[in-house]
């Protein structure tokens, strides 16, 4: 997260949630530091939809991107796609989980 380290001061956050596989609906989000997104990406937690994601997350402008699972995503993508494999699709998209 380089870009917040080196704000010196106020970073300025860029705050989602609950998008439950509508985050284009959000687009164009505002200008910012890092882009956080507080969990329920998706509606079902299904494998397509998280793909879908990262590829929007991706096209952010965003210098650090933070990711949290929500309900929606933790068990369901945990038991299908694997934790690990969650986390490493979040790290191509540039995120931290």
């Amino acid at each position: 997260m380089s870009t917040l380290k080196d704000a010196g001061g106020a970073a300025r956050l860029v705050l989602i949630s609950d998008t439950h596989n509508h985050h284009d609906a959000v687009s164009p989000l505002p200008a910012g530091d890092a882009l956080v997104c507080a969990g329920d990406f998706t509606s079902f937690g299904r494998e397509a939809h998280l793909d879908a994601f990262c590829a929007w997350l991706r096209a952010q402008p965003h210098a650090d991107k933070v990711v949290v699972l929500g309900n929606h995503e933790l068990r369901p993508l945990a038991l299908k796609v694997g934790m690990a494999a969650v986390r490493e699709r979040l790290a191509a998209a540039g995120a931290t989980l």
